[in-house]
């Protein structure tokens, strides 16, 4: 049975693969051949852009060679943003040639905007995660404070569910679905935890924002 068939969008906002594998993308492709709802992808610290797009030839790239782009459900506007640097680190990158992609698309509509992007521009709570967000905050929460038609952030790469405001903007994010990063470090003897994986369900009318989150393999019948 698949759940919420009637859904407009899915977006997988990275990481796609742990080591950026062909084959790994390459099973991921052959998984959403059949998959009935329109899937948007993003890449992750953990990915490689030059080995997506040899396998997912077929999306489009910004004028710099970035995974960034923007589509739309109904009258609602997304933005899905490229924050991989290039160096195999863990940290966020988003450079004056993304953030000038970025500022060119948020003015060329007042339409409600919801961006999703892997790196967050601002601090979680979670120092480990805090160290590796996106470099750039400050300069990102500059552009962003500068358009008003900005609803909210949708973001990944915490491994936690987080929900924030940031500039004004209310953020969130849904837990991992490999692994978690532990809210107290000390809680575990790892730096990483087992937690049940969510997906978020976003509903979006006339201009209210509802997110459910689901950890759908924890999910069992409770007898009374």
């Amino acid at each position: 049975m698949l759940l919420h068939g009637d859904s407009e969008a899915c977006i997988i906002s990275g990481d796609l693969t742990d080591s950026a594998s062909p084959e790994a993308l390459l099973w991921l492709k052959d998984l959403l051949v059949d998959f009935p709802i329109p899937t948007h992808l993003m890449i992750g610290n953990h990915d490689d852009r030059s080995v997506f797009f040899d396998i997912f030839d077929t999306y489009a790239k910004d004028e710099n060679g970035f995974l960034q782009y923007t589509f739309n459900v109904a009258e609602d506007r997304f933005l899905c943003l490229d924050t991989k640097k290039d160096e195999p680190v863990p940290s966020g990158e988003y450079c004056e040639k993304r953030m000038a992609w970025l500022d060119n698309e948020l003015s060329k509509s007042n339409t409600d905007t919801y961006i999703f992007m892997h790196h967050p521009p601002f601090d979680v709570g979670v120092p480990h995660m805090d160290r590796i967000k996106l470099s750039e905050a400050e300069a990102f929460g500059d552009l962003i404070s500068s358009h008003k038609n900005i609803r909210h952030i949708f973001f990944g790469h915490v491994h936690r569910p987080v929900f924030l405001t940031w500039r004004g903007i209310t953020c969130s994010a849904c837990p991992g679905i490999n692994h978690q990063m532990p809210l107290v470090g000390r809680a575990v003897s790892t730096k990483f935890s087992v937690e049940p994986p969510m997906y978020a369900v976003i509903e979006i009318e006339n201009g209210e924002l509802r997110i459910n989150l689901d950890a759908f393999l924890d999910r069992h019948p409770v007898a009374h």
